[in-house]
Order: structure tokens, then C-alpha cells, then sequence
């Protein structure tokens, strides 16, 4: 088997075995537009890796050219090539689905927590966070209902949410149009708490409770557009858990304008032996 090197330059490289080297094989790559990173950097390990064949590797770029340059020669030295394409989600090979990562309640508390708290300004914000934390309690009721239903498209739980009626009930609070469809879904998985979480929103004034509605539905109408909810529907859901057992390149597709945060992305717990570029 070949061995793997990390290319610094002409005639300066190193082994990328860190029982041998000692470091890890972590870079920090600092430089303006077009000053060569990614022909310096990234495109040598790409060609590394179809030297030697021997990893699996994620790229996170903004240039489809890449994609477009090496989709190719990877499918010839028998790699599974998965274009993820966040920018032109209809161009993709496969789709993320995040719903389909969830397994436990906790999994799903915190994808509604990333969702609701995506845009970066609500660190900062001193709003009162009754809002956020309402929004978080009813994604979490309807992500954990679809589950307990067998529907695990993420797409469905956006359709879902913007189709809500919502009723006032007085004293009581409000009734929905889908509160039939909760409890159902409460009754058939009680460990996900489903009924908790759908009190909490349905015990809410209306006023307040439309208010909490508005505030969810603006939060998931910026992060799942239509284009990426058809392609959810489409496209066939990469499957982070397999992609180790075999020979795969993800591509990853960014909009080179969109500001992307850590928080803007549920957390993705990626198998050993991924290397991302």
C-alpha cells in the first residue's frame, strides 16, 4: 500500500502517518482570493489521494470546478463520489437530511436548537430568549411526531409547520389543526415526550402562541428552502454512517456569498478514518 504525505510544496513533503511523524495532520491555511490555496493546498490532496487510494476524504469548497475536475478521475480509481451542493441543491447526487441522524430525544432537542439559533446575531442578542426557547420546544414536538410516525423527511416537518392552523381556546390556551395527529404520535413513542413538548407551545396564548409560530417558521424559511426540501424528496439521503466502508469523496458545496457559522449546521458525528479538506 502506498503511503499517504502531506504535500507543503515542490520537493517538501512529509508522512502522513502520525506514529511516525509525531504531529497530527491539522493545517491552518490563511490567504486572500486567488492567492493559491486551493491549487496549492487542496488539489495536491486530492491527487495524493488518488495515489495512493487508501482514505476516504470530505472537501468543503465554493468552486464547483474541483468537483467538475476530479468527479471523474475518483469514479475511475473506484471511489464513490457524493456532490453535496448546498449552492445549487437541484445539481446534487444525494441530499442531507438531518432528521435522519436523530435516534433519541436528546438528538432531537438539539437539531431544533441548531435551527432555531442558526443566525450568528442571536449570540449577541439580549431579546428575551422565551422566544427562542418556545420556537425550540415546538420544532422538537413536531420533529420528534414524525419520527414516532414512521416519517422521517425533514421536508415533511417544513410542509408540516407552514400548513399549522392555529385556534384560540381562551382560558385553555389554543387548539391546532394537527393536535389529533400529536397525540397519536405521543401515544406511539412516549420516550420522545411529544406531549410535553406540544403543551408547552398549545398552553401559550394565541397571541403569543402565534407569535412563537411566526418566529419558528422564519428561522426554518432561511435555512430550508424550497429547492432543498425538493431535493430531500428526491435525491437519496448520504449515509454518514456507511460512507467509511467504502471508498468515498464528499463534496460540499458552499454559496462563496452565504455566510456560513458552525451554528448554522447540526452536528454531524463523522466515522473514523474521514479526512476533511
Amino acid at each position: 500500500m502506498k503511503k499517504e504525505r502531506v504535500i507543503l510544496g515542490k520537493n517538501c513533503s512529509y508522512s502522513a502517518d502520525s506514529k511516525i511523524t509525531g504531529v497530527n495532520n491539522n493545517r491552518v491555511i490563511v490567504g486572500g482570493s486567488g492567492c493559491g490555496k486551493t491549487v496549492s493546498i487542496l488539489e495536491p490532496e486530492l491527487l495524493e489521494l488518488l495515489r495512493t487510494g487508501s482514505s476516504n476524504m470530505i472537501v468543503v469548497a465554493t468552486k464547483r470546478r474541483l468537483v467538475d475536475k476530479y468527479r471523474n478521475p475518483l469514479k475511475n480509481a473506484g471511489y464513490t463520489v457524493y456532490d453535496l451542493n448546498f449552492a445549487e441543491p437541484e445539481n446534487s447526487n444525494c441530499c442531507y437530511d438531518p432528521l435522519k441522524y436523530t435516534k433519541t430525544e436528546e438528538d432531537i432537542t438539539d437539531l431544533a436548537s441548531a435551527i432555531v439559533l442558526a443566525n450568528a446575531k442571536k449570540s449577541n442578542s439580549k431579546m428575551d430568549p422565551f422566544w427562542d426557547d418556545s420556537a425550540i420546544s415546538l420544532l422538537t414536538a413536531e420533529c420528534a411526531a414524525f419520527l414516532a410516525l414512521g416519517k422521517d423527511c425533514f421536508a415533511d416537518v417544513v410542509r408540516f409547520q407552514s400548513s399549522m392552523g392555529i385556534y384560540s381556546a381562551g382560558n385553555a390556551g389554543i387548539t391546532t389543526s394537527f393536535d389529533k395527529v400529536m397525540e397519536e404520535a405521543a401515544a406511539s413513542r412516549p420516550e420522545y415526550c411529544i406531549e410535553k413538548y406540544w403543551n408547552t407551545f398549545r398552553e401559550n396564548p394565541d397571541r403569543t402562541a402565534r407569535c412563537i409560530y411566526t418566529s419558528l417558521n422564519t428561522a426554518m424559511d432561511k435555512m430550508f428552502t424550497s429547492r432543498i426540501c425538493k431535493v430531500m424528496k428526491t435525491r437519496p439521503v448520504i449515509d454518514f454512517q456507511n460512507v467509511a466502508n467504502e471508498k468515498s469523496v464528499i463534496f460540499v458545496t458552499t454559496s462563496p456569498v452565504k455566510k456560513i457559522t458552525p451554528r448554522s449546521c447540526p452536528d454531524v458525528h463523522l466515522p473514523g478514518g474521514e479526512r476533511a479538506v
